[in-house]
């Protein structure tokens, strides 16, 4: 009786992998195809079931997948589905007279996956649409808590949004009906801005594309997805309302060290979660050198004489300070300085322009403190490698230049910035 079994395949490319590294399967990541393997007369019908698994995560013997591997319960059901398809094949070729071939049989099993057919085998359902979005998350292993945070605010936009507007959630219904009413959930119920709204735009693309390239949706409308994305309103702070800053006195501790905080954000450019992690071990010389919490990369720093003032006031450990914090209190400092410069904030909701007019402190928070940095260096003449380099706001593209810049020349940069300031 001929008999139905799966293997995983180690083709040529792999098995070169292997050869380089023989660990190389113990990233979870790297995975083998499943191939259905049955033989009918002497002939040998091999067939790939379009399924993938990382080895060590299949158990020859049972013919299954183990409980370690992502989705392993849709992956076992599909072998599962693979066998009896086979055998109803074969009996239909019985009862319908039909010449039982592999050619036969080949054409009833090919398209039949989890992926390529989920809609056909009753996998294209909001369970399976959540369960691989779980696991987006879970192996964006390489992204900041910030990210990891708006992604699980992008899921709970959608799950709203679903069912306030009653609608099916699978990946064959994202399409342009499916968007153009996500665009008024956001724009007509939220009322938030368009730049806001192109975050959870760009985040629910990332997420289809990587189900895409993983074979889990066949739906490639997500590549049409616009992500909004307009200028904003710059806010910073000019020279002498920085020095309105730095020269209040304050008695309370905590608001002194909410300023410092905030002042060191100005005279760097680096953001709360970098300037709440310095050590005097990352000092080195007129640098600072770490690795950014939110990039993940290498970064150096050029430290000014008014960020190293602040440093050695804290012996090179700034205060821990929680974010939430920082935003409220310098509101008030700032208030208090007498930063009142009325700013308006443009903003758009859908095609509709708001205007949004309020006295500087009022808008003053960590991120302004980068603003400031940037702004103010730039209109000193500072250069744009130099800026992307210290700040770390660099991409793919600009690495280069990183790696390309010295830091002779960054210190000459900022050196003659900082000594055309005096506080």
């Amino acid at each position: 009786m001929a008999k139905i079994s799966f293997f995983l395949h180690k083709g040529n490319e792999i098995l070169l992998k292997l050869k380089d590294d023989p660990n190389y399967f113990n990233d979870t990541n790297n995975k083998l195809p499943i191939y259905l393997n049955y033989t009918l007369a002497g002939r040998r019908l091999r067939l790939s079931t379009g399924l993938f698994i990382n080895p060590n995560n299949w158990d020859s013997k049972k013919q299954r997948v183990k409980t370690k591997e992502p989705q392993y319960s849709q992956l076992n059901d599909e072998l599962t589905l693979y066998r009896e398809r086979l055998h109803n094949a074969v009996l239909a070729s019985k009862l319908g007279n039909k010449p039982l071939t592999l050619e036969y049989l080949k054409k009833e099993l090919t398209g039949l996956n989890i992926f390529g057919a989920s809609v056909a085998l009753g996998y294209d359902t909001e369970s399976y649409f959540w369960k691989a979005y779980s696991e987006f998350t879970e192996k964006s292993t390489n992204k900041g808590a910030e990210t990891l945070k708006n992604y699980q605010n992008t899921a709970e936009h959608i799950r709203k949004f679903v069912k306030d507007y009653d609608l099916d959630l699978r990946f064959s219904s994202i399409d342009k009906s499916f968007i153009d009413k996500l665009h008024r959930y956001f724009f007509k119920d939220l009322k938030i801005t368009r730049n806001t709204a192109g975050k959870h735009l760009k985040n629910l693309r990332a997420f289809l594309n990587f189900c895409y390239e993983r074979k889990y949706t066949e739906n490639a409308f997500f590549k049409e997805i616009e992500v909004f994305k307009d200028l904003q309103t710059i806010i910073y702070l000019e020279l002498e309302e920085i020095k309105a800053l730095k020269d209040l006195e304050l008695n309370d501790k905590t608001y002194s060290e909410v300023r410092d905080f905030f002042l060191f954000g100005c005279f760097t450019g680096l953001r709360y979660s970098d300037i709440s992690k310095i050590t005097k071990s990352l000092v080195q010389g007129d640098f600072l050198v770490f690795t950014s919490q939110k990039t993940k990369l290498p970064q150096r720093t050029y430290l000014s004489r008014y960020a190293i003032e602040i440093l050695e006031k804290y012996d090179y450990s700034m205060p821990s300070i929680a974010i939430q914090t920082v935003n409220e209190y310098i509101k008030k400092i700032a208030a208090a300085a007498g930063l009142t410069r009325p700013i308006t904030k443009v903003r758009y909701i859908g095609v509709e322009r708001v205007e949004d007019e309020k006295p500087l402190h009022e808008f003053i928070s960590t991120h302004i403190a980068k603003k400031t940095f940037i702004t103010l260096f730039f209109r000193e003449g500072g250069r744009i490698d130099s800026i992307q380099q210290t700040t770390g706001n660099r991409d793919r593209d600009t690495l280069k230049h990183y790696l390309e810049f010295t830091d002779r020349g960054l210190k000459q940069d900022f050196d003659n910035i900082w000594s055309k300031i005096d506080l």
